[in-house]
């Protein structure tokens, strides 16, 4: 949340923490795949749509394996994988 605030007036400033995020993301996302526990499923969820709220902007600050990445695993895993309406973008 302190991460969406930041960005939220300066949408530049995760640019310097984007390597790291990526990481985070495509583990998050990779859990939300395969989720061991049932109960963490809907927070799991919110905090992966924040988070793919706050890189969906700065895809064009990516190096091209990271954009890559993005792209090819993390939303089209997603997209084709994810039991969660929410997540899906239909």
């Amino acid at each position: 949340m302190i991460l969406k605030a930041a960005c939220s007036h300066n949408s530049g400033y995760i640019d310097r923490l984007i390597t790291s995020f990526m990481r985070v993301l495509q583990r998050m996302a990779k859990e939300h795949l395969a989720p061991t526990t049932p109960e963490n499923i809907p927070i799991a969820s919110e905090l992966l749509i924040l988070s793919l709220d706050l890189v969906k902007n700065r895809v064009g600050v990516m190096n091209p394996d990271m954009r890559k990445s993005f792209i090819g695993t993390i939303l089209v895993g997603l997209i084709e994988k994810t039991p969660d309406a929410k997540v899906r973008p239909d």
